[in-house]
């Protein structure tokens, strides 16, 4: 089966880069649902026509870096300076990106390329950034009070302790469940 239309690759693309911009990895619920996504070629079409449908080229991106990269490619001199953005198929973004900071600090000349041209230290980025991490520490203490509830769940089922107690913790653990599931929505996953 020959693809005539990239576009037919974007549920599957959605999947693989797991809901989330290839580049920035900004994930569809904090950016409104995938309508803020975009078909990326990473090596522009208007430069590599018979690339177009070739699924290896495409990049699921969010519209602001799909934006920002629009169809630059570089020439000869942008080749000699390292001025590559890099790509999510191919590069590792930890070996070129120090990922733990807000704004992302570039290790390489092609990670700090990548953040200038795409823009991925933007203020817009960055708070997004903070609230992913706030979110994720949200769950993981979430967890720990999960922990807590199930330690106790359990030792109230082994001391034979009244019904009413067992069927207040079996609520609280499913509530803390539900709490933990509501927050990972927010962070992971499709948006619609």
């Amino acid at each position: 089966m020959t693809v005539t239309d990239y576009k037919t690759y974007r549920p599957a693309l959605r999947d693989e880069f797991k809901y989330a911009c290839g580049y920035c990895e900004n994930r569809e619920p904090e950016l409104g649902g995938s309508e803020a996504f975009h078909v990326d070629h990473y090596r522009p079409k208007s430069k590599f026509p018979h690339l177009i449908c070739k699924y290896t080229n495409l990049i699921y991106s969010c519209r602001y870096c799909n934006r920002n990269k629009g169809d630059y490619w570089p020439g000869f001199l942008g080749w000699a300076l390292d001025r590559i953005i890099l790509n999510p198929r191919a590069d590792s973004f930890k070996k070129h990106i120090d990922q733990s900071e807000f704004p992302w600090v570039g290790l390489t000349s092609k990670g700090r390329w990548t953040i200038l041209k795409l823009k991925l230290d933007s203020s817009g980025f960055c708070r997004r950034r903070k609230r992913r991490q706030s979110l994720e520490n949200g769950i993981k203490r979430l967890g720990s009070v999960l922990a807590q509830l199930q330690i106790g769940l359990n030792n109230a089922t082994q001391q034979n302790a009244e019904e009413r107690v067992i069927l207040e913790l079996r609520r609280d653990i499913a509530e803390v469940i539900s709490e933990i599931n509501a927050v990972r929505q927010v962070i992971e996953g499709r948006a619609d």
